[in-house]
């Protein structure tokens, strides 16, 4: 909310900026004054009718848009003036009256104003939107309804948002000359935030002779991913239409302004993640360039993280001859090893304003002396991955180069998300975003929703890509399942009925006709070079049938029997036209080429459509899949779409398929992403190859499916899908006997409903291994929650689980063979196999009920 009035106006609106540039500021109760978005500047003039306020959470446009951009007129488009902008502000006056009005459909995209010198080139807008151009009263937001209608006051909420924050101040790993008045500095892991640069190491060579008699000169401060020549800290920039720059900023100092403060020379916040920093001076500057003499710091959204997924070896470390294959760090120079650190001139003394930084404890250049200590490192990738990708409080962003939310990325790493952070309110935001984007097609595509949010027209609005636009349902399905919150199902029931609606009806006027919506654009985006985009027809498919299971869950929650009823016909119809459709009998596969099996495959079974055939289709499809694993020797072939399901389908399909998902992940071979964590990588890259110039190297969604991995295969915590609230989970971990899996996995998740965590120790393997060792499972489940859990009978005698004995330790109290008093909150004891898993034909599981508290099981070793 921006206020003003008589003799104040100016004022009170810088305040309201100052108070909301983090984000929009909570309130409670059914505060109106409220933006949807991140307010960077409001300034007022001295007229209580002119208020500027500008947005900084805006699209992304190509270079053809450059002279819209440059322009105050609205971008056309064949439907007419598309809105690029939506705002509600309130004004509140002195004298206590208020204004409450809406953007027109003539605001305008324009980079004047602060924005003017931006270093995006024109990739990256703000939108700025005049408070006397356009302002009517507030529409209400009915998809395609184009009439403006009031809506009441309390209706208006600001959205709970968190606030931004700067934390995590981290020293530089090395540093080097590169050149007159030039020093690189090289930060131990990828960071999107700020740099602070110690104002004492600066000095002047002479006193006096500048303006006012004032020495002076400049200092510039360049940050980026990679760079391209170390010696000179010549940086690597985006190629056209991204990055034409660095992202730089200058500082001007004289001798006075120099020496007038303590505090740190900053950079302003970018949106852009770096692990460099090049600092010129210019000529009569000089900076001393000691390692204590910058700190950079996040800058992110405050969102609290609630999981976390930890991995050991109780085996004795190789030695480093034998390790585990890891490149150097991050090079310094692309494809040069980084330089050696250099202490030199350290002043810690001299740096008291800065912040105070952590210990680096992961760094990138330590080799891999076991399979834990890589999934570790990939875990660290995936949650800083993560953070970085909701710096706009949007999910799946690009922190380089673009500031909104692609539907695909976000949908990719949504469920990996919920598991490592609280994420409710960001993808909460990011529906609203959905459902404002859908409210604003043309009529002739009711109902349908942009492949990116905020989206201001051109292809991003028509690509109509199943595999990207499914976010839509499926994202509100998961925060039912993650976070029991079935409000947000209510609020976008009707908007996701009517998304629905608008695949089975261009489906039916397709031409030539179709027999199930496969609307495909990207395909398996991010897949590896040479692998032909031949799957999007099926990955798009398979994402519908995923939608109309989740319709059909939707509905059993929301209690609307006949929409489950009618959702779960139209799955299983779905379903065998899936089969009909893509089913290839001569290879068993689902797949159009060999390269596309890993991709195909996967997404059917996530979808249950072989077990919708039958058990002979459920088995043909899974062996096809390991067949082509093992035939690569672990190498992946999938992209965005197979990158989700393809480790959680391989664990289901017992022993051998959780081996062939551990081998895929720890191997550290092109492509991969062992392949990345040896290169030195800290974030997960934006494609395999992670070209220079081209790929960014912080970008989440290929690594969503490896993240929700480590927590529902890995420490075996699974959220009940059926459940109305957070207070049931499936506890079933999987677990590898091969010598280089972990021998401990301990996970731990925050939910609505209290802590959960498992803690499991295998029996060792390998030259280490000894006979009886056992198996330990240790889990707690919070107050008024229940589990179901699943015991993995590693060395049962096939047809003969009771050769494993159990016990619960704590209780001192055994629980299979049954007793004659189980032990407490223990019951429904039973060996049991996967429902309909034709790879698990024994009992392989001792299956049991848990209800609050804490357990620890042991397994009697059969080895």
């Amino acid at each position: 909310g921006v206020g003003g009035g008589e003799g104040g106006g100016a004022a009170a609106a810088t305040h309201a900026s100052e108070e909301t540039a983090a984000g929009p500021p909570r309130t409670s109760g059914a505060a109106a004054n409220a933006v949807r978005g991140p307010v960077t500047t409001a300034s007022a003039s001295g007229s209580t009718t002119r208020v500027v306020v500008s947005l900084g959470c805006g699209g992304w446009c190509p270079n053809a848009a450059l002279a819209w951009a440059h322009s105050h007129r609205p971008i056309a488009t064949s439907a007419g003036a598309l809105p690029v902008a939506k705002m509600l502000l309130q004004q509140t006056f002195v004298g206590g009256s208020q204004v409450l009005c809406a953007s027109g459909h003539d605001c305008f995209m324009s980079r004047a104003g602060p924005f003017a010198g931006d270093p995006w080139f024109g990739s990256t807008m703000d939108w700025t939107l005049p408070a006397d151009s356009g302002w009517t009263s507030p529409p209400r937001r009915v998809p395609n309804d184009t009439v403006a209608k009031d809506i009441p006051t309390d209706q208006i909420r600001a959205l709970a948002v968190p606030y931004a924050v700067v934390s995590d101040p981290t020293r530089p790993a090395s540093v080097a000359p590169c050149g007159s008045g030039c020093h690189v500095f090289s930060l131990p892991a990828i960071v999107v935030g700020q740099v602070h640069l110690n104002r004492s190491a600066l000095s002047f060579d002479t006193v006096g002779g500048g303006s006012g008699g004032q020495a002076a000169g400049n200092v510039t401060v360049e940050y980026c991913e990679l760079l391209h020549d170390a010696t000179t800290g010549q940086c690597v920039r985006m190629v056209a239409g991204y990055l034409q720059r660095g992202v730089t900023d200058t500082h001007v100092l004289d001798e006075r302004s120099l020496s007038a403060s303590r505090d740190p020379l900053s950079t302003v916040f970018s949106w852009h993640s770096f692990q460099h920093v090049v600092v010129r001076t210019s000529p009569g500057l000089t900076f001393r360039g000691s390692l204590d003499d910058i700190v950079a710091v996040w800058t992110a959204a405050n969102i609290e993280q609630t999981g976390s997924v930890r991995f050991g070896s109780l085996t004795p470390a190789p030695s480093a001859s034998n390790a585990t294959a890891s490149k150097t760090a991050r090079p310094a120079t692309v494809g040069n090893p980084p330089a050696a650190a250099d202490r030199t001139g350290s002043n810690a003394a001299a740096n008291s304003n800065l912040p105070t930084p952590t210990a680096n404890s992961n760094p990138a250049n330590a080799p891999f002396s076991s399979g834990a200590q890589l999934l570790t490192r990939l875990q660290s990738m995936v949650v800083r991955g993560q953070r970085s990708s909701t710096v706009s409080f949007l999910p799946g962003m690009d922190p380089t180069r673009e500031k909104h939310a692609w539907l695909g990325d976000a949908m990719d790493a949504a469920e990996a998300s919920m598991y490592n952070f609280h994420y409710a309110a960001v993808y909460a935001l990011f529906l609203e975003q959905v459902a404002d984007a859908q409210a604003e097609q043309p009529v002739a595509r009711r109902g349908s929703v942009p492949v990116v949010v905020p989206c201001f027209g051109g292809p991003d609005l028509t690509s109509d890509d199943l595999s990207w636009t499914a976010a839509f349902v499926m994202v509100t399905r998961w925060l039912v399942t993650h976070y029991g919150d079935d409000a947000v199902a209510r609020t976008h029931w009707p908007h996701l009925e009517l998304w629905i609606e608008r695949q089975l009806n261009d489906t039916a006027a397709a031409h030539p006709p179709r027999s199930l919506p496969d609307f495909s654009t990207y395909g398996d985006d991010g897949e590896i070079p040479g692998n032909a985009r031949e799957e999007g027809p099926a990955s798009a498919a398979g994402y519908f049938v995923l939608c109309l299971r989740a319709m059909a869950d939707l509905a059993a929650v929301l209690g609307n029997g006949e929409a489950q009823t009618r959702y779960t016909r139209l799955l299983a119809e779905t379903q065998l036209a899936f089969d009909r459709r893509f089913w290839n009998s001569t290879a068993s596969t689902y797949a159009a080429a060999p390269a596309g099996i890993q991709t195909v495959s996967s997404l059917a079974l996530a979808a249950d459509v072989p077990s919708r055939v039958g058990l002979k289709r459920l088995g043909d499809t899974g062996k096809q899949l390991l067949a082509d694993v093992n035939a690569r020797h672990g190498t992946l072939t999938v992209g965005s779409v197979g990158q989700k399901f393809v480790l959680q389908a391989l664990s289901a399909l017992g022993p051998d398929g959780h081996d062939a998902a551990m081998g895929m992940v720890l191997r550290t071979e092109f492509p991969g992403w062992g392949w990345w964590a040896a290169q030195g990588a800290t974030t997960c890259w934006e494609h395999w190859p992670g070209k220079p110039g081209v790929d960014t190297h912080n970008h989440i969604w290929l690594c969503g499916g490896l993240g929700e991995w480590f927590y529902k295969s890995m420490a075996g915590l699974v959220p009940d899908p059926l459940a109305t609230t957070a207070a049931a989970m499936t506890i079933a971990p999987r677990i590898s006997l091969q010598p280089s899996a972990p021998d401990t996995v301990a996970g731990t998740l925050l939910t609505e409903a209290g802590t959960w965590s498992t803690n499991w120790t295998r029996p060792l393997v390998g030259p280490n291994s000894t006979t009886g060792v056992p198996l330990r499972l240790a889990v707690t489940v919070p107050t008024g929650a229940v589990a179901a859990v699943q015991l993995p009978l590693l060395c049962a005698t096939p047809g003969s689980p009771s050769a494993t004995a159990v016990t619960e330790t704590l209780q001192h109290l055994p629980v299979w063979p049954t007793p004659p008093s189980p032990p407490r909150g223990v019951s429904n004891v039973r060996p049991c196999s996967e429902p309909d898993n034709p790879w698990h034909s024994q009992q392989d599981h001792l299956c049991l009920a848990l209800v609050s508290g804490h357990y620890a099981f042991e397994l009697g070793g059969c080895l």
